[in-house]
């Protein structure tokens, strides 16, 4: 059975799976005071590859698909797996290890299969920023509409995250080159300011709560309107990057095949058997 107060990384499933209200949030910022350590080092390795998939996703295209398909296969498994372990019968310590390695190993292994088949690794990276746009939609609106409780979330949040990560999959596997810079640019600058909230939550947990929870707990925006600002900063500044260098690419190897044309007409120009 899967214990959430003894569970060393119940802080990481509690980020991933729902959004805290006013007494998580103080429970969270426990958690990661008792965990510096590895909420420091994940927060900062999140940061690190969210940064190169902003700047750098259409440049290193390989890299890029491995990183954004492990991280989205890894969030999907974490969310579910609490819930499917607490119906398996094992101990407690087994429980909290299978939540904390499962999750790791299908990440790594759909990073693997995605660098193969890059057609699967272009649905997963879709999938990931759709569920990310569909999850500023439903903390920015429709979080008025739970509809219905389902576990520790509502089926709102289940379907704005499922319908934007399949419309995001979808339409980036239709138009991959039009949309693969802004796939991985919004992803990044999700990612980027995610991982910054975490950071800035071991000193004020605040800064993990939603828009709801932040007009409730503090009548104001604080902690969330500069985190939009910052996704929406960062997601032009990646698009801006990225096709600075895509065009230098482009000019390189512009300029690569003029010298293979200048050579050829030395060539010919220079060849003794000619009349």
């Amino acid at each position: 059975m899967y214990n959430s107060s003894t569970c060393p990384i119940n802080w990481l499933v509690q980020a991933v799976h729902t959004q805290p209200n006013t007494t998580a949030i103080e429970d969270v910022y426990d958690l990661l005071q008792d965990n510096i350590h590895t909420s420091v080092a994940l927060a900062v390795g999140l940061l690190i590859i969210s940064l190169f998939v902003t700047f750098l996703g259409s440049y290193l295209v390989k890299p890029t698909i491995f990183l954004t398909s492990f991280l989205s296969a890894g969030a999907v498994t974490l969310a579910a797996a609490p819930a499917i372990v607490s119906n398996i019968s094992m101990s407690e310590t087994a429980s909290c290890l299978t939540v904390g390695l499962v999750p790791l190993g299908v990440g790594v292994m759909a990073g693997l299969i995605s660098v193969f088949f890059l057609i699967f690794g272009m649905a997963l990276l879709g999938f990931g920023a759709g569920a990310g746009a569909g999850y500023a939609l439903y903390l920015g609106a429709l979080y008025n509409v739970p509809i219905m409780t389902v576990g520790p979330t509502t089926l709102m949040h289940i379907l704005c995250i499922m319908i934007g990560g399949l419309l995001g999959a979808g339409l980036l596997l239709k138009f991959q080159q039009n949309l693969f810079m802004v796939a991985t640019s919004a992803l990044g600058a999700c990612g980027t300011v995610a991982a910054t909230a975490l950071l800035l939550a071991h000193v004020d947990a605040r800064f993990l709560s939603s828009l709801r929870m932040s007009i409730r707990i503090n009548g104001s925006y604080d902690f969330v309107w500069p985190q939009a600002l910052a996704v929406f900063v960062l997601f032009l500044l990646g698009i801006f990057v990225q096709c600075r260098m895509a065009a230098r690419k482009r000019k390189r190897m512009r300029d690569q095949e003029d010298g293979l044309a200048m050579a050829r007409v030395r060539l010919v120009d220079n060849d003794p058997y000619k009349p």
